[in-house]
């Protein structure tokens, strides 16, 4: 089960694993982007809990100022799709900490791209048609 977008940017995720204790599952996340004249890349695992997914898709038909935010469960990484300046807009960020030699080290990109409303609607399908079992 995987979802593979290709516009504004390339998002890739494809499913890993799943946890029934709390509903949730694990998904290799990919995201390329050229965007500003530079590109960024981007891959990674994160978890999301299911019922944080099932509220994501239902946002999507009714996306407005508010919109609505894909989450992963550690909270460092978002995908969300909202209304800017009366156009729909995809937000993706991340941004992860660590601790080396003792001093903290934090990566963090956020991108925003104005789509179109045919855009939209194949990225409510891509996401409307990952098979769910819970």
């Amino acid at each position: 089960m995987n979802i593979d977008i290709e516009k504004p940017f390339r998002f890739r995720m494809d499913l890993v694993e799943t946890d029934d204790r709390l509903p949730s599952f694990r998904v290799q996340v990919v995201v390329d982007a050229e965007h500003c004249g530079h590109r960024v890349g981007y891959r990674g695992t994160l978890w999301f809990e299911c019922s944080k997914w099932d509220e994501f898709v239902a946002g999507l038909d009714n996306v407005d100022d508010v919109g609505t935010s894909l989450v992963s469960m550690d909270r460092d990484f978002t995908y969300s799709i909202r209304l800017a300046h009366g156009e729909p807009t995809v937000w993706w960020g991340m941004k992860r900490g660590d601790k080396i030699d003792g001093k903290v080290e934090v990566v963090q990109v956020n991108l925003r791209f104005q789509i179109d409303e045919e855009t939209l609607a194949q990225i409510r399908n891509h996401f409307t048609q990952f098979a769910r079992w819970w």
